[in-house]
């Protein structure tokens, strides 16, 4: 098998020019095409790695996925996409029962000001920033019909969840280590 995050730049590359990874750790070879950006400062968790992957784009939307999300689909993330630049968002946020899902979501680049103040106050959640910044959240019925199943929104937590991945991925010919 490959690395998790390998199926996420494999899904985004035909869509993104350039992927940028955050990350405090050694790059793995087998990772595919990918700029690798450093947290800065590091220990800042997802905040601190959105906030260093906005610093390094050179566009002003960036799509930020976590790791252990690997059944990534094009289809939704151009939606989302579309959705930030057609009405100018600062972030274009999935929702799912209720809960949103930050990294699975589009981010413009203006909200690295704002991040930047909420990590010299300390504040690492992801529904810090949300909440400072203008959000348009995409609800259940919007995201179903982009993917059916949802599988996009699924990460990897446990064992059983690498397992269903594993059969998912089956089901689609793709191969998740």
């Amino acid at each position: 098998g490959q690395p998790l995050i390998s199926h996420i730049l494999q899904a985004l590359s035909g869509d993104f020019a350039v992927s940028l990874v955050a990350t405090n750790h050694a790059p793995h070879p087998a990772f595919g095409n990918y700029q690798l950006v450093p947290d800065d400062p590091p220990g800042q968790g997802p905040l601190g790695g959105l906030a260093a992957i906005l610093a390094a784009a050179e566009t002003p939307y960036v799509f930020a996925v976590a790791c252990d999300m690997p059944l990534v689909r094009q289809r939704l993330v151009r939606h989302l996409v579309a959705d930030a630049v057609s009405g100018d968002f600062d972030a274009v946020v999935p929702v799912l029962h209720g809960d949103v899902h930050p990294l699975h979501a589009v981010y413009h680049r203006r909200v690295l000001a704002t991040l930047r103040r909420l990590l010299q106050t300390g504040a690492l959640r992801m529904t810090d920033l949300l909440a400072a910044i203008e959000v348009h959240y995409v609800e259940e019925a919007a995201l179903r019909q982009l993917d059916p199943s949802l599988d996009s929104l699924s990460n990897i937590n446990t064992f059983g969840d690498l397992r269903r991945c594993r059969e998912l991925s089956l089901a689609t010919q793709e191969d998740i280590a």
